[in-house]
């Protein structure tokens, strides 16, 4: 059952990525994913439950990616590098309207998301921070919980369409003009000589 979920799940994700999630029905679900609503209703109580399961779903899996990335036992550097090109190739597939549907139609969803976004980059950005600086790649006079505040309100700004809207501004432009402001304010010489080295194997 739970499999069967998750694999529900997973197919309703991407229809939301492709078409935003407004406009896509159960109906829509029922027949792109090929069981019967009966079948869907078992799993989820009405289209508002399916959206909840989405994004708890999903933040669920990105969580444990980053994981995935602690686990390689990189160092501050490399895994701030990996976590920005993960975040870029998600977003290219992120259907703008998405935002846009939550902060309408689900604001109760959205306001979860936010929480959610914000705890984890903060609690993953000072982590970072302490890292570095026990390897001697940042700065030693840093102040994690300031520079993580200060991280997430950036996400923030990015995030925010009144600011970059997405029929002007291409999120992995913005994402990482921020990252290099990032990354070059907190790494000292022997860091920011490491990213610039290692950042041209992804380019």
């Amino acid at each position: 059952m739970k499999e069967k979920r998750n694999n529900i799940l997973e197919e309703v994700s991407r229809l939301y990525i492709r078409y935003g999630i407004k406009s896509v029905t159960m109906d829509d679900v029922s027949r792109e994913l090929g069981i019967s609503k009966k079948t869907l209703y078992k799993f989820f109580s009405d289209k508002n439950d399916l959206v909840k399961n989405v994004i708890s779903y999903q933040i669920k899996k990105q969580t444990a990616k980053s994981f995935e990335t602690k686990k390689q036992k990189l160092n501050a550097v490399d895994v701030l590098i990996i976590a920005s090109r993960h975040i870029i190739k998600f977003m290219e597939t992120f259907n703008p309207s998405i935002r846009h549907d939550l902060q309408k139609y689900y604001p109760d969803v959205l306001k979860i998301l936010t929480e959610h976004r914000r705890k984890h980059i903060f609690e993953n950005i000072k982590t970072n921070i302490v890292q570095g600086i026990k390897e001697g790649l940042y700065r030693k006079d840093l102040k994690p919980d300031i520079i993580a505040v200060l991280y997430v309100s950036r996400m923030d700004v990015i995030f925010n369409y009144e600011y970059f809207p997405s029929d002007k501004f291409d999120f992995s432009t913005i994402f990482n003009e921020m990252f290099k402001y990032h990354i070059c304010g907190i790494a000292n010489k022997k860091g920011i000589e490491h990213y610039e080295k290692k950042i041209k194997t992804f380019d």
